[in-house]
């Protein structure tokens, strides 16, 4: 019988530091979840260093409803608005327009993710490819990936990458699934996965047309 009483008070000593420990990490959670304000958002851009000090001055300047709107945007989901920009790449070839030389031609479009006037991220999207008779005749490389984040990603993975010549034109795209969520310790918050996507065409000439979404 004494045996069963000291177990049973054990268990309840140990019950009663564990539940106390569970508690209060649930409280520091929620007392670290960055999306909780926007003052707690920014304290946690700051503690990357000056890393994301672009973003904070531009998030800063916002009014307080639109930086609430981010940061339902950041953890829960959401549209940005796009802004595409063409590259210019200067080739080292002499690009000659003549029907008998096969010549190349690098290609290049950047999107911009943005909100409220503030980048979140930019994707970069290029290509180069052969082309003679005025046409373009083969895909010669393709690439795409991040150029800079502007707000801290806990991962960021490219899903899919192509590029084909149709009807003697270049066309290229590409897929992103982005993470956009804050690492606490051990911890990752607001996760919800995103996809970005990107696509480009281009004629021989190297006139560009893009799209992103």
């Amino acid at each position: 019988m004494k045996k069963i009483s000291s177990v049973f008070i054990l268990f309840v000593v140990v019950i009663g530091l564990v539940i106390p420990n569970f508690a209060l990490a649930a409280r520091e959670n929620e007392q670290d979840n960055p999306f909780e304000t926007p003052e707690k958002y920014v304290s946690y851009l700051k503690s990357f260093g000056d890393t994301y000090d672009e973003f904070i001055q531009q998030y800063s300047e916002l009014s307080k409803e639109k930086q609430e709107v981010i940061l339902d945007v950041l953890q829960n989901g959401g549209n940005f608005d796009v802004e595409l920009t063409e590259n210019s790449i200067q080739s080292n070839e002499k690009h000659r327009y003549t029907r008998a030389t096969v010549q190349t031609r690098p290609v290049s479009f950047d999107a911009d993710f943005r909100l409220f006037g503030i980048t979140f991220v930019k994707i970069r999207l290029e290509g180069r490819f052969e082309y003679s008779n005025q046409r373009v005749t083969s895909v010669q490389y393709k690439n795409a990936y991040i150029v800079q984040n502007f707000v801290p990603l806990s991962g960021f993975e490219r899903t899919s990458l192509d590029a084909y010549v149709s009807d003697g034109k270049f066309y290229a795209s590409a897929a992103f699934t982005a993470f956009v969520g804050a690492k606490i310790g051990d911890n990752v918050i607001g996760v919800r996965p995103r996809t970005f996507n990107i696509e480009l065409n281009s004629d021989y000439r190297g006139n560009v047309n893009g799209h992103a979404w």
